[in-house]
């Protein structure tokens, strides 16, 4: 016999068979599944979108990342192209100073004299801008000229000795060519001059004119070696390179004593005005000495 437990068990099964759902509630979960895809459905789209939205951000974060890094290269590129110009002063009162150039050419330059060159030659050519007094030892380069400019005269050599001579305040701008060769023309001149070693030119800014002599290359060249060397220069030259070389300002007070022609030597580190008395030794000139001011006159 079948216990009362499967008796029950049997009834409840058979009642649960017979349960029908109502219409209404087929048609509750018809809309409760239709409601559920419509919401994964909406929730897939919204993150197809984000993504789409995030790749977008990351392509345009990527190109304005290159941009940048464009810009940068470009800016850099730009600063190798135009390299740095530098400027090296030797004051009035010193010796002469010794400087290399990025090729490896050595520059001496005189007291009161100025150069200015770039911290990279670029392919092509050399270009130095001097006011004053130098003397050039050019390394050699064939592939690329050595141009020395001032603000009357331009030097082009390939590899050679020589030495300029330009000041602001002088009527002459000197070249002298020690060794090698040169060529030599007004700035704003095309026709080019050529030097052979022991040859001077000398430009006369006020005529304009560019004259070629012999020179004695021991006086051209023995500012180099701290000497101070007249050969029968004036007295007007002679009073600037004394100003410039021991800082000293010097007023000729009458022009006809500056055509007076001296020729002397002596040693930089000599007294001033032992030079002075040197100088004015004949009798036709005199100095006065007030601390940094010199002044030259007729002696009467």
């Amino acid at each position: 016999m079948k216990s009362e437990k499967n008796r029950t068990d049997e009834t409840t099964e058979s009642l649960l068979r017979r349960i029908k759902l109502t219409a209404g509630v087929d048609q509750m979960a018809d809309e409760m599944q239709d409601s559920i895809y419509n919401d994964v459905t909406r929730r897939i789209n919204r993150a197809r979108q984000i993504n789409y939205r995030l790749k977008w951000i990351s392509v345009a974060a990527s190109l304005f990342i290159l941009i940048g890094v464009g810009a940068m290269l470009v800016t850099h590129l730009d600063s190798w192209n135009d390299p740095e110009q530098l400027s090296v002063y030797n004051p009035e009162g010193s010796t002469p100073k010794s400087i290399f150039l990025p090729d490896g050419t050595e520059v001496i330059l005189n007291a009161g004299s100025t150069i200015v060159y770039p911290s990279r030659f670029n392919k092509s050519i050399r270009n130095v801008t001097l006011t004053g007094e130098a003397y050039f030892d050019v390394q050699k380069n064939p592939d690329k000229k050595f141009v020395v400019e001032t603000a009357q005269l331009d030097v082009t050599v390939y590899g050679t000795q020589f030495a300029v001579e330009a000041w602001n305040n002088d009527n002459e701008v000197e070249v002298t060519l020690r060794e090698g060769s040169v060529g030599v023309k007004p700035s704003d001149s095309l026709s080019e001059t050529t030097l052979k070693p022991g040859e001077q030119a000398c430009y006369n800014k006020e005529r304009q004119t560019l004259d070629i002599r012999r020179v004695d290359m021991d006086n051209a060249f023995a500012w180099k070696k701290g000497i101070i060397r007249f050969e029968n220069e004036s007295l007007g030259s002679i009073a600037a390179t004394l100003g410039r070389t021991y800082n000293v300002d010097i007023e000729i007070t009458d022009d006809s004593l500056r055509q007076i022609l001296f020729s002397g030597e002596f040693k930089k580190g000599e007294e001033l005005e032992r030079i002075l008395k040197v100088i004015t030794s004949d009798k036709r000139s005199d100095y006065k000495m007030d601390g940094n001011h010199v002044t030259l006159f007729v002696n009467k």
